[in-house]
């Protein structure tokens, strides 16, 4: 049966003890696989190796003392030995080891590691919402996304799990801000508001700059009003214009450039509360640039698409049938 791993066992097991000191082969290998084993709990086996070679030097200093009073004792009579002084003694020694034992446990308790805390945010569907992060930075989730950071914040990353969102960051030059999407695909601020997209329905991911630069990985550095769009799996990617801004976002507007007919459906259902189903082949494969107002009725919407495009539409409750020959672009 193993052995619990806690500094409270650990300091009072024999073989931990040995191994630590060095005093067992079969001690050593024991707590060596243990190690390798726990990888989690490698504070608490160094923590507890740091109190058990400091009580033994405590030890061993102990021991100098007392042959150092041997050698008055032969020098000078040795004073009166009582009840009373062996009492004493033993009762310091008892005490320092105590002190030495509390004050190693409390550099423990207050420099041990901390685990990083995940911070989700998240905007509910239909709903567009506005978070300051830790570092001053801004950002605006698009319905139904959520991001995280870990908690402190000074690696200043966030990771992108679901969705659109838009950064207005406060630049640091030597501290840079970073997005992280879910392909592991990571967007680095060079002095910017940009917005970054991956829906887990969509084969792709998008990135667009609203003011300044930012360094999206291996791709050259995009500047304001320019964006990618970039396949997931493939990695493949091509440059598209982008036409939002930070007000924009902040109004509710929404932008769509170049988009599949499946991103123009996300956007209308999270949006609106509805489904969108599109009844001919030719309608699912347009692709669509517009832009609306959250504020806007959906016949305005579908009658814009109508006349650019030539996608034809009827609603039976909160249902959308699509259709068409095709797109009209």
């Amino acid at each position: 049966m193993h052995e619990p791993i806690t500094i409270e066992h650990l300091v009072h097991s024999d073989s931990f003890i040995a191994c630590c000191l060095q005093k067992d082969a079969q001690a050593i290998r024991y707590w060596q696989q243990r190690r390798k084993e726990h990888p989690e709990h490698q504070a608490v086996f160094d923590s507890a190796e740091l109190l058990v070679l400091s009580l033994y030097r405590f030890g061993m200093e102990q021991d100098l003392c007392e042959q150092e009073e041997r050698l008055k004792m032969m020098i000078q009579p040795p004073p009166a030995i009582t009840p009373a002084n062996v009492r004493k003694t033993s009762i310091r020694i008892a005490a320092a080891a105590s002190l030495a034992l509390l004050i190693l446990t409390g550099i423990y308790l207050f420099t041990r590691p901390k685990p990083a805390a995940w911070v989700v945010l998240s905007s509910p569907a239909g709903q567009l919402r506005h978070v300051t992060l830790p570092d001053g930075s801004t950002a605006w989730l698009y319905s139904g996304s959520s991001i995280r950071y870990q908690q402190p914040f000074a690696v200043r990353s966030i990771q992108l799990l679901e969705g659109e969102a838009c950064f207005r960051v406060v630049h640091d030059s030597l501290h840079p801000f970073s997005v992280q999407l879910p392909s592991g695909r990571r967007v680095t601020d060079l002095g910017t508001a940009f917005s970054v997209q991956s829906y887990g329905s969509l084969p792709e991911e998008r990135i667009g700059v609203a003011e300044g630069s930012v360094q999206a990985d291996t791709f050259s550095v995009l500047h304001a009003g320019e964006g990618i769009v970039a396949a997931k799996r493939s990695g493949e990617w091509k440059s598209i214009p982008y036409r939002s801004t930070t007000a924009d976002w902040a109004q509710g507007n929404i932008s769509l450039q170049d988009a599949s007919f499946g991103e123009l459906q996300l956007v209308l259902e999270q949006t609106y509360g509805l489904t969108i189903i599109p009844d001919t082949p030719a309608v699912a494969a347009c692709r669509i640039t517009t832009s609306f107002r959250r504020s806007d009725n959906i016949h305005q919407i579908l009658d814009a698409l109508r006349l650019i495009y030539g996608i034809t539409y009827t609603i039976k409750g909160n249902t959308v049938h699509l259709s068409g020959t095709g797109c009209a672009n």
